[in-house]
């Protein structure tokens, strides 16, 4: 019988760069009158680590308290690996002596390359501890420490202003997807005396809150995402980077 053709394989697109920010919100921790899960490093760091594996991209962090345009951002640039040297396939006349003889002659370039790229790999690796280790610190003296003086009011309008504009931002490389998750009820109450609006969010910004009993009348952006549990976010977070094309 005759054999079916067989279809050249096309090879896949390279996945697309994915921006993620992470917005907490500890202006609930004195009184738990909403019960908001709270944001820790450990999905920070899968997070980091799945766009260094696929798709590459940029992670931010920053919080919600009474004034939270004058908050720290947090930034990390998630390239992905350097490539690493790839040793020449033989030539169909050469010989067995100078295929060998050219590959010698090559080991400088392939140290010179594994050097690059173990370098490469040790600045990646300090940077990514940094950024946890200030989170870290971040999230418990300034974000969720109980009796902290910025908790009275929540800011929610500034945080989520911020956001925009970072996730906004003109860049060499544009993002597939630009994520913004908030580990908030995201209801914005603030003193009268210090009214903050709300700009009008970026389409291309796909927001998401993480809390079940989110009161839609109450959220400063109604259009978002309600997550039930933190887990759920990172299902979101995990689908945008496997499928960025």
């Amino acid at each position: 019988c005759a054999q079916e053709p067989v279809e050249d394989k096309k090879p896949e697109a390279p996945l697309e760069p994915v921006w993620v920010y992470f917005l907490a919100d500890g202006t609930d921790v004195e009184d738990q009158r909403t019960a908001v899960p709270h944001l820790d490093t450990a999905v920070m760091g899968r997070t980091i680590d799945l766009l260094r594996a696929h798709a590459g991209g940029k992670v931010w962090m920053s919080w919600v308290d009474q004034w939270s345009r004058d908050n720290q951002v947090l930034y990390l640039d998630v390239p992905l690996p350097l490539a690493g040297w790839s040793k020449p396939e033989r030539n169909a006349l050469e010989s067995d002596d100078d295929y060998v003889k050219r590959i010698a002659a090559l080991d400088t370039e392939r140290e010179a390359s594994e050097r690059r790229t173990a370098t490469a790999e040790e600045r990646f690796r300090q940077q990514r501890a940094a950024f946890l280790a200030k989170a870290h610190t971040l999230l418990e003296q300034e974000v969720y420490r109980h009796g902290h003086p910025q908790h009275r009011w929540s800011d929610v309008h500034g945080a989520l202003n911020g956001a925009n504009r970072v996730l906004t931002r003109r860049d060499r490389q544009e993002p597939f997807d630009r994520l913004l998750v908030c580990w908030s009820d995201l209801y914005h109450n603030v003193s009268k005396q210090r009214p903050v609006a709300l700009e009008e969010m970026d389409p291309m910004v796909r927001t998401a809150l993480i809390w079940p009993n989110a009161e839609f009348e109450r959220i400063a952006l109604p259009e978002a995402t309600v997550l039930e549990h933190p887990d759920r976010a990172w299902e979101m977070i995990e689908d945008a980077i496997l499928n960025a094309r």
